[in-house]
């Protein structure tokens, strides 16, 4: 098998494993805020934080992510990737240790301090991971399954998500708050072995063409700029898909971190069965590979976008107007957005850069990404700490603006359509005919595998 593939493989086990981190705070929003059946009766050691602590603990992550991915996108175009995937496998390890421990202080003070570091460590190094993982998919299979490629990972980090969801939600009422954080310590833990794998494997093949003599222009056509000059090439459909990022994983952010939480509340279901109905949104990243391959052979990404704000809005805006109404629909309608959302951003940005600045253009990319899931995250926290009690949280209001999020999604991407003609069609084409169109730039390690 051509070594992308087993690139491939273990960016989508990274992908897998790492999601029991990133979703375990969402899991046990209950247990950190100490309203939990199991901390009134003394079954469990839960900590005493309050909403806005929580959606600090929430928000920070984004925070340090959207730094690491700005920073890593300038830093693997000028030096590569091999140092930054070191220094991201050990923060893969750090970050969730301390963010552990901290549950073991005995102080609320304490514990923040612990869980808001391990959290800024794990920010930084996730969002290191975004960037690096999504380059080396854009220069391995650009020219070819580009979408696919992204889908896959999508997929896994879907799948990981949900896995994180139903199987910590079991376990949660047998290994209580700390077994189930240690147990998404050692997943995470599993994730750095796997980036150190993914690090060899790109390098090898780097070394080896560097021995043959192969043309390495599929690694970068020529050194990328200074940063503002950079800045200066990007364009209109660029800078509207940033926001659609911006507005898109942030509103579905806020969803998933306190959905649990809303569905106890509003529909009175269980800790557990909350968490295993917010999961559904990871599920549905079944269908992306089915999406990647249509988005290869067909194109027309800026329709898809326009779909998927639409299903978003519609989700979000049934919750606002229709009090308990049947959640698992509009979970898995939301799932279904998310779910394609991210094959057509994330390869979208790739073919509306040049080549040389791919990274910098994923980085930003991402900055958007965190710095809209931390500044929702934040503004969604005051709305609910706005209330009398704790288990009376004003959720209509909640919901009301996340629609207005989604309601602005809707309207950047008919705006992307119309920047989309002016620019000569990039989002509209196929992975067959953009390749006819550029021949001379086709230039990847499928040739390399081809004429071994």
């Amino acid at each position: 098998m051509d070594i992308r593939w087993w690139i491939l493989i273990w960016l989508c086990a990274t992908a897998f494993v790492t999601e029991f981190f990133s979703q375990e705070t969402s899991l046990l929003v209950q247990r950190f805020t100490g309203t939990a059946e199991a901390c009134h009766d003394g079954s469990d050691s839960c900590l005493n934080l309050d909403i806005m602590d929580f959606s600090t603990v929430i928000s920070v992550y984004s925070w340090a992510a959207a730094v690491g991915a700005l920073v890593s996108g300038i830093v693997i175009d000028r030096y590569g990737n091999k140092v930054s995937l070191w220094l991201v496998a050990a923060s893969f390890f750090l970050g969730p240790l301390l963010y552990t421990l901290g549950t073991y202080t005995s102080s609320t003070s304490g514990a923040m301090a612990l869980l808001t570091l391990g959290r800024i460590i794990s920010g930084l190094s996730g969002g290191a991971n975004s960037v690096i993982s999504n380059r080396i998919k854009a220069r391995w299979f650009f020219y070819k399954e580009l979408g696919l490629s992204f889908a896959a990972a999508i997929l896994f980090d879907r799948l990981g998500s949900a896995c994180a969801f139903v199987i910590l939600g079991a376990l949660l009422p047998v290994l209580k708050m700390r077994g189930v954080m240690w147990l998404a310590f050692g997943m995470t833990s599993l994730g750095a072995l796997f980036i150190l794998i993914i690090s060899y494997l790109d390098n090898r093949k780097v070394d080896e063409s560097h021995d043959h003599g192969e043309n390495l222009s599929w690694i970068a056509v020529k050194t990328p700029g200074t940063l503002w000059s950079v800045v200066r090439t990007l364009d209109g459909v660029f800078w509207s898909i940033s926001v659609i990022v911006f507005l898109y994983y942030g509103t579905v952010a806020v969803f998933t971190a306190n959905g649990p939480n809303f569905l106890a509340q509003s529909y009175g279901f269980s800790e557990s069965k909350s968490s295993y109905i917010i999961g559904l949104v990871y599920i549905v990243g079944l269908v992306t590979p089915v999406v990647g391959h249509l988005l290869d052979r067909y194109g027309y990404r800026e329709y898809w976008m326009i779909g998927m704000a639409l299903v978003l809005f519609l989700s979000l805006f049934l919750f606002c107007i229709v009090p308990k109404f049947p959640a698992v629909p509009l979970v898995l309608l939301i799932g279904l957005g998310f779910s394609i959302i991210g094959s057509l951003v994330w390869t979208s940005f790739t073919l509306v850069v040049a080549p040389e600045n791919v990274g910098f253009a994923l980085g930003f990319g991402k900055f958007f990404h965190y710095t809209g899931t931390g500044t929702t995250t934040a503004i969604a926290g005051a709305i609910l700490n706005n209330a009398a009690s704790m288990l009376k949280l004003p959720w209509l209001v909640f919901f009301v603006f996340s629609t207005a999020m989604a309601a602005v999604c809707v309207v950047i991407s008919f705006i992307i359509v119309l920047l989309n003609r002016k620019t000569g069609y990039r989002l509209t084409l196929s992975q067959l005919k953009r390749s006819q169109r550029t021949p001379a730039q086709e230039v990847t390690p499928l040739i390399s595998a081809a004429t071994e």
